[in-house]
């Protein structure tokens, strides 16, 4: 018995379309390919329909990074969010001394 090509769905299609978009952006791809392999993309039923459409273009490229770190600006907005929350309570505490004091009062 011999395997056949799986067929795909619009999520698949959706993602070769945006693909072909990426091309498209960097210049691998005039308009007219770009509409040309759109409407095979959208019209492919199986796996290597969407295959052949980026056989003459490079391979997406995957950002690797450890897991369990952040991206350095998520990591940088969390900080200043940090920063700006301390502020805040700093100048309400200055702004309301009672409420400071009964905070504080607390934590003791």
């Amino acid at each position: 018995m011999t395997s056949r090509p799986l067929r795909v769905g619009d999520a698949e299609r959706l993602t070769a379309a945006n693909q072909l978009a990426a091309h498209t952006a960097a210049g691998r791809l005039t308009l007219a390919e770009y509409d040309q392999r759109v409407a095979a993309a959208w019209a492919a039923c199986t796996g290597p329909d969407l295959d052949a459409l980026f056989a003459d273009l490079p391979a997406p490229v995957v950002e690797h990074r450890p897991a369990g770190r952040l991206p350095t600006a998520t990591a940088g907005v969390l900080s200043m969010l940090a920063i700006v929350t301390v502020l805040a309570a700093w100048l309400a505490a200055l702004a309301y001394p009672a409420w400071a004091s009964d905070i504080m009062a607390g934590c003791m």
